[in-house]
């Protein structure tokens, strides 16, 4: 991360010379499928309407992606991503995933699991860098996904900040908050970029706050430990945003923590007397949790038992037969006792390998004479910052399969593609490295 800390005209306004609205994005149909993706594997859409579910969205857009996979597969762009160490970690995962089905502990349970979940997110994968291959369409991704967050983020709101459900099926409060706390940065970009009127560039800033309000009150320790993370990151390396928006991030986080009801902040203050919290006392806390998963592990450190099989796994650890266990709430443990050590060092090269692309490529982007660098430092330093929340916040949380994580990843391999040549040094100096321009037109988004 310390490629983040190099500063870049601390206090200038950054804007992008495309002013284009990121919704044109839906004029391409390719876009429109991308949208259905985003904003029903991630967000989830269906679900907050009530009957919408019965449609079966999801479904429809993965059959629609692969629809455009085979018949227009964009194969330069994916062949190109698939150079990429992240990318190349994150399949290499799933196929050691699909081969650990063999000798899973439930071999039934994990097939169903890689097919109807993970199955979707390499879906997703494959779509997003075969049609995000450059930084104007990035960031079209990036800003549907904030209006996917936005939405929920609001009926989560609507719905009074419960602790026990959320508007979203699959999420739980705590997991919701996590998936908030990893848009925050981007939401941040958001702000940062927009330009218009005023309502344009207002609305950025308000989303971003309601979703940190929303990641604090939903009362999820985890979820406040990520945006710490992330509002720090941003206060101390993120040297592409303006200062005085830097200054005032910490500031925005104590505030709302200030303005927060005072359960809210009881629950928080639990995280100074861990020893007398139930995560550390009781059979079901986090600690005896991951106990019972680290002594699992032991067993089968290679391959592991299988994915989706860490609740059988700790309720045979528990002596209480095969149903009853409880989920990892640590992504790492879930992914080593699922995959075992050979999977859970697969999960770690994408993140790192991810981090250090990104470390790499604002170091070659900050002074590069090219359109739109500025712009695409600030979403370097914010898709830094998202992974390392997805990285906290994950310690928590058994967010091992998370398809925001693949999101995330699937971005970078656009944003590789703006990496300037190296040029040669003619009299002392550095010859300014002509534009690029493409070899046939391109529909723009």
């Amino acid at each position: 991360m310390a490629g983040l800390s190099t500063a870049s005209s601390a206090g200038s306004k950054i804007r992008a010379k495309d002013t284009r609205p990121w919704w044109t994005l839906l004029q391409n149909p390719r876009g429109f499928v991308l949208a259905a993706l985003v904003l029903s594997y991630v967000w989830r859409w269906h679900d907050i309407t009530p009957g919408v579910e019965r449609l079966r969205l999801g479904a429809v857009a993965t059959v629609l992606a692969w629809a455009f996979l085979v018949l227009d597969p964009h194969l330069p762009q994916i062949r190109r991503a698939l150079r990429l160490p992240y990318i190349r970690f994150l399949v290499l995962w799933y196929l050691w995933m699909v081969f650990g089905t063999i000798g899973a502990l439930d071999p039934s349970l994990s097939r169903d699991f890689l097919w109807s979940n993970y199955f979707k997110t390499l879906t997703m994968l494959f779509f997003i860098v075969g049609f995000a291959d450059r930084i104007k369409r990035v960031r079209s991704v990036v800003f549907l996904h904030i209006a996917g967050a936005s939405v929920v983020a609001f009926y989560y709101a609507k719905s009074g900040f419960p602790r026990t459900w959320s508007p979203v099926s699959m999420y739980d409060p705590n997991d919701l908050a996590f998936a908030f706390t990893t848009v925050v940065p981007l939401a941040l970009f958001g702000a940062l970029v927009a330009n218009g009127g005023r309502l344009t560039r207002i609305t950025p800033r308000i989303i971003m706050l309601g979703l940190t309000t929303c990641a604090i009150l939903s009362q999820s320790r985890g979820a406040f430990l990520a945006l710490f993370a992330s509002f720090a990151l941003v206060f101390l390396r993120a040297g592409a945003v303006p200062q005085r928006v830097r200054l005032a991030a910490p500031l925005i986080l104590v505030l709302v923590v200030v303005l927060a009801p005072s359960e809210v902040r009881d629950r928080l203050m639990t995280l100074t007397e861990l020893e007398a919290d139930y995560n550390s006392t009781s059979e079901t806390g986090r600690m005896e949790i991951w106990k019972r998963g680290l002594t699992s592990l032991g067993e089968r450190p290679i391959a592991g038992f299988g994915a989706a099989s860490f609740g059988v796994v700790d309720a045979i650890a528990s002596g209480g037969g095969r149903r009853g266990g409880k989920a990892a709430h640590n992504s790492f443990l879930q992914v080593a006792v699922e995959s075992g050590l050979v999977g859970l060092t697969l999960f770690l090269g994408i993140i790192t390998s991810a981090l250090w692309r990104l470390r790499r490529l604002r170091r070659r982007l900050k002074s590069a004479p090219m359109t739109h660098t500025r712009e695409t430092v600030l979403l370097v330093d914010m898709l830094s910052v998202s992974l390392v929340a997805y990285i906290v916040g994950g310690f928590f949380l058994s967010q091992g399969y998370s398809v925001i994580l693949v999101l995330l990843v699937s971005l970078i391999p656009g944003l590789e593609t703006e990496t300037p040549a190296r040029t040669p040094v003619i009299g002392g100096r550095r010859a300014v490295a002509p534009q690029r321009t493409g070899t046939r037109n391109r529909s723009h988004v």
